[in-house]
């Protein structure tokens, strides 16, 4: 009996802990969201480009609400993404967006996914 309850308590568990951590995937996402648009303004005023101004304004709602450093590993993601692109241009290559990640295309049929696009530099 005591195995059985041991069990139930097990399995109601990992279905509590999965559904909090959707939940909190989501609400992650969601907030993200709304401070690229609110925070929007911010970014320009701070004088970063246009093209830019939602991905720094994600950032800079995620440094408010989260922590900074999550924030510097993001920043520091975008910019190695973009120092990855430039070398792969600079070698003839091709890319294209696909939503926002940046795909690299090579003439031999390997692709190689920029998970979160680029950042340009000013």
């Amino acid at each position: 009996m005591l195995f059985l309850i041991s069990n139930f308590l097990s399995i109601r568990w990992d279905f509590i802990r999965t559904r909090f951590r959707d939940i909190y995937r989501y609400c992650s996402y969601a907030v993200q969201m709304v401070c690229s648009y609110v925070l929007w303004p911010l970014a320009v005023v701070m004088g970063v480009n246009v093209a830019d101004c939602r991905k720094v304004a994600e950032m800079i709602g995620t440094k408010t609400f989260l922590n900074e450093f999550v924030a510097y590993r993001q920043l520091s993601q975008l910019i190695g993404n973009r120092e990855i692109m430039e070398r792969h241009v600079t070698d003839n290559g091709t890319w294209y967006w696909r939503g926002d990640d940046v795909i690299l295309t090579s003439s031999n049929g390997n692709n190689t996914v920029l998970t979160n696009g680029v950042i340009t530099v000013k």
